[in-house]
């Protein structure tokens, strides 16, 4: 399960946890392949790592979802496990594909992404 700070500083680490984040790659099936990554929200980033052990590393963040500007959190699929970030800024907009392994951690990081994203909308 994630773990859930109650600290609110810019670098205080608010949430982390295992999610399941779909890249852009194919499966061997032909389905879109999501891989399980390691993810710190610190302030308005939401930072993803192949380990945990890699959290404590300089420059070891395998990308950053930014929580400012137009952020939406929708919850997709019928299982209520899986939603995405939508991140939109003045020259692009990016789904974030999110999964993890029940709905109660989903609800978690949702209400979490909400709560700390400096606009929603």
């Amino acid at each position: 399960p994630p773990n859930r700070s109650s600290h609110t500083s810019s670098r205080a680490v608010i949430m982390r946890g295992w999610l399941e984040k779909r890249g852009g790659g194919k499966s061997v099936f032909g389905g879109t392949a999501y891989k399980r990554r390691y993810f710190v929200m610190r302030g308005t980033n939401l930072n993803y790592f192949k380990k945990e052990e890699d959290t404590d590393k300089s420059g070891a963040s395998l990308g950053s979802i930014p929580l400012v500007g137009n952020v939406r959190v929708k919850r997709v699929g019928i299982t209520g496990r899986e939603f995405t970030v939508y991140y939109e800024d003045n020259e692009s907009a990016r789904p974030y594909h999110l999964r993890t392994t029940t709905l109660e951690i989903a609800e978690e990081w949702i209400a979490a992404i909400r709560e700390f994203a400096e606009e929603e909308v």
